[in-house]
């Protein structure tokens, strides 16, 4: 019987030209391509701190999501269960307790995704300018 050999990772470019490091040290999405290496460097910050709001609005519309989904899930059954919460509450009282959360998630998520993006980003423009001198 043939021995087969274990499948193989594809290969990763080892370096960028700029920078020195993996191309994926920013993270598993922001990655400096070879278009992005050929612009200049205040265009190649641009395109990261660019990458850096989408992906934050993704992450924080993930944790939107989630808790728009636990929040109404959880005042349908205190309507259903609960009478004096179905007198108390209007249906603006109602859709500020499912809005309220999902927001306040979505907000406060994006702002620590962006925080720790703009870290990111501040590290490897650091490194560059210091590369590049």
């Amino acid at each position: 019987m043939a021995k087969s050999s274990p499948p193989q990772e594809p290969q990763q470019p080892e370096s960028s030209v700029l920078t020195g490091q993996p191309r994926h040290v920013m993270s598993n999405s922001l990655t400096i391509t070879d278009d992005t290496l050929k612009l200049p460097f205040e265009q190649q910050h641009a395109q990261l701190v660019d990458a850096c709001r989408s992906e934050a609005f993704v992450h924080g519309f993930k944790y939107f999501a989630a808790a728009a989904a636990t929040s109404s899930a959880l005042m349908f059954a205190a309507l259903k269960t609960s009478p004096s919460v179905a007198r108390a509450l209007g249906p603006s009282g109602r859709t500020a307790c499912v809005a309220i959360p999902a927001f306040g998630l979505f907000f406060l998520q994006s702002e620590l995704y962006m925080l720790k993006c703009g870290r990111r980003v501040s590290e490897w423009k650091r490194s560059n300018t210091a590369a590049n001198r």
